[in-house]
């Protein structure tokens, strides 16, 4: 977000959001902001891409310890969705989808 100054230069600031899909589709079914800050949020960026990737290499272990992460608002995400956003791995994800794909929610 950036603001022109009167007297001429800008102020900025940076938000992170995140936008749900519906799968397989550009549906928005949810979104939340992240961060929000006067600096661009590379660490929570990189915690993101890394968790969506199924891998743990690019993340700082002190910067959020899990558990003694809170999100401070509660979201009710979808069952199947819910689901795939807690797999440990690609497989764990793919047999999550199969296992949806074969109740015809797909």
């Amino acid at each position: 977000v950036s603001v022109p100054l009167a007297s001429g230069g800008m102020v900025r600031s940076y938000r992170l959001e995140c936008v749900v899909c519906e799968p397989n589709t550009t549906k928005v079914i949810d979104h939340f902001l992240l961060a929000a800050d006067n600096s661009l949020g590379y660490d929570e960026w990189m915690w993101i891409n890394s968790y969506m990737a199924f891998s743990d290499k690019n993340l700082d272990a002190e910067f959020m310890p899990e558990e003694d992460f809170t999100w401070p608002i509660k979201v009710n995400w979808p069952e199947e969705i819910d689901k795939k956003s807690k797999a440990s791995s690609l497989e764990e994800y793919q047999q999550i989808d199969a296992e949806y794909k074969k109740l015809g929610n797909k």
